[in-house]
């Protein structure tokens, strides 16, 4: 009865206990044969023989007595895991096709779950007396700097609710001085502006003045030059008339 006992791994009935089932199953395991363990933490390295120039993955029949020995501590290995979870998480390790990824797979989903471990327990031992002693000295802060400030009110003067209008009626002051000086600013700026367009106006004009100017004098002087022309050939007109008549006079 004592033996099969013995073969029995333990099984992990609340996921919450893994920390504690994985010390226990790894003892277990080791007790039964180290290659197991070996095969579960480092991984099962599959027997190999290099065929024409190629290493390639031996059958069971071509393995040696040794490379036998572990590949079936690989075999009994995933089957001691494998028996020893829940049905309730089976479906969730269907992809572990070694024990080395099926292990794998349980530490990263279940080792920051469990809580009921002795490491787990300390923790939260040292966590509360840690959160403890920060409650007390954050009191006693509490109560310095209440004491700090009561003594730091006493030696307060009150202040002088005349003083404190006047203050303000002063600061008003200033502000509506300042507004005021900002619309005087604003005024003379449009002012200059103005100016300033009148002056580009005038220019403007006076720019169109001397262009008219310049293009009437043009004018007379050609006006000039056209009488000076018909002047001239009025008189080559008179001459030539009075040449006619002297050659009709002859003939």
């Amino acid at each position: 009865m004592s033996n099969m006992t013995s073969l029995n791994a333990p099984k992990l009935m609340k996921v919450e206990n893994y920390l504690t089932w994985k010390d226990s199953f790894k003892s277990f395991i080791k007790s039964q044969d180290a290659r197991m363990w070996i095969c579960i933490e480092d991984g099962y390295i599959a027997a190999t023989r290099r065929v024409d120039g190629r290493v390639k993955v031996i059958s069971y029949e071509m393995m040696d007595e040794s490379e036998k020995l572990m590949i079936n501590a690989e075999k009994k290995a995933l089957a001691r895991i494998k028996m020893s979870l829940p049905e309730g998480i089976k479906h969730t390790i269907k992809h572990c096709g070694t024990s080395y990824e099926l292990w794998e797979a349980l530490e990263k989903r279940y080792q920051n779950s469990s809580r009921q471990s002795v490491g787990g327990r300390a923790i939260d031992e040292k966590a509360n007396a840690v959160k403890e002693e920060c409650s007390n000295e954050c009191s006693v802060h509490l109560e310095d700097n209440k004491d700090a400030t009561q003594a730091f009110m006493a030696e307060v003067v009150p202040v002088d609710e005349a003083e404190t209008t006047n203050a303000e009626e002063k600061v008003d002051a200033e502000v509506e001085k300042q507004s005021e000086a900002e619309k005087v600013d604003a005024e003379v700026q449009k002012e200059s502006e103005a100016e300033k367009v009148v002056a580009d106006e005038t220019t403007e004009v006076h720019e169109k003045e001397v262009q008219s100017n310049s293009v009437c004098l043009r004018c007379r002087e050609l006006q000039g030059e056209v009488d000076r022309l018909s002047a001239q050939n009025q008189s080559l007109v008179s001459e030539m008339s009075s040449i006619k008549e002297s050659i009709f006079f002859f003939c």
